[in-house]
């Protein structure tokens, strides 16, 4: 028969918490020597975008400042000559990143600086699907300006293909001018 104390008890249950913890975060080892430990959110326009537990907020970090990525996450990959790739991506001591495919089989072995897009992407459909709406209405004493907006955004990710649908309204009526009507 086992007898744990409380203190044992919570110490276990810390090690287990912080295990798993650890091995669902992404690494990047920056030029500067520094790791940041988290989660790779996306990479676009030159900007890696990492959500960490120390931080209220998500890190923007410039994508040529990263030396190494560590991470077991499976990603949409887009290079600078129009390739897309799914896999994860494995950095080599040569500064280089090899991106493997589901099937654990190397795909292609580019520089950091032949990325230029990175979604991480899931099996699931509702993980794969992106929505938006954006509603407003503003009122103005001068001129008797009343203004409303809507705009919404729909996207799907697969692995060799994408679908985005955005529509945006605007009605705007005020004294002395035409009223305003846009559709897009």
């Amino acid at each position: 028969m086992f007898s744990f104390s409380k203190s044992g008890i919570s110490f276990f249950l810390m090690l287990i918490t912080c295990a798993t913890t650890l091995a669902q975060q992404d690494s990047l080892l920056l030029d500067s020597n520094t790791t940041i430990i988290g989660e790779i959110k996306s990479m676009d326009k030159g900007v890696l975008v990492i959500e960490t537990n120390y931080s209220d907020s998500d890190f923007n970090i410039e994508w040529l400042e990263i030396k190494k990525i560590y991470t077991q996450s499976v990603f949409l990959t887009s290079l600078a000559d129009g390739n897309r790739l799914v896999g994860k991506l494995r950095s080599n001591e040569d500064n280089s990143i090899t991106i493997t495919n589901r099937e654990g089989v190397d795909e292609r072995e580019v520089l950091i600086s032949e990325i230029v897009y990175l979604q991480p992407l899931e099996r699931g459909f509702w993980s794969r699907l992106d929505a938006a709406i954006d509603f407003g209405i503003s009122f103005t004493k001068a001129n008797n300006l009343k203004q409303f907006t809507l705009g919404t955004n729909l996207k799907y990710t697969e692995d060799k293909w994408s679908a985005n649908i955005n529509a945006n309204l605007l009605r705007s009526t005020q004294d002395n001018a035409e009223d305003i009507r846009r559709e897009d």
